[in-house]
């Protein structure tokens, strides 16, 4: 999964859009991982899928777009810093080194980040997220 960060911003668009598609997700971001003296997870790419026909997501659009694009756009413009966030999403899993986490609705929305990041998630019906680290 490394190679991705070496991807032109077109092809990584596509990478990361053909995994939402095969795994039917709402959204996938890539964090990147800014060292020390830093030691923060940024944004380095994000997708988001409306899905027009899931009434249970359709809320008032405006030329802005919908709250859920609102929301998800603010939520790929927060950094998260390792040092100090002991939530699970989504720095756990990179700073605990594990390759494999998927943290379901029930502590999703206790352990979120940021008030963004748990308004994010509600208004888009997320019920899980899975959290990746490559090595």
């Amino acid at each position: 999964m490394e190679i991705v960060f070496s991807f032109n911003q077109d092809a990584r668009a596509s990478f990361l859009h053909s995994i939402m598609q095969s795994v039917r997700s709402t959204y996938v971001c890539l964090w990147s991982y800014l060292p020390h003296p830093s030691n923060c997870l940024m944004n380095l790419h994000g997708l988001f899928r409306e899905d027009e026909d899931d009434d249970q997501k359709k809320q008032p659009s405006s030329s802005l777009g919908s709250c859920q694009r609102r929301l998800f756009n603010d939520y790929t413009q927060l950094i998260f810093n390792l040092e100090n966030n002991l939530s699970l999403v989504p720095g756990h899993a990179f700073k605990n080194n594990i390759s494999f986490l998927e943290v379901q609705e029930s502590v999703l929305l206790t352990h979120s980040s940021s008030q963004i990041q748990t308004q994010f998630y509600a208004a888009a019906g997320i019920k899980r997220n899975v959290a990746s680290k490559s090595h």
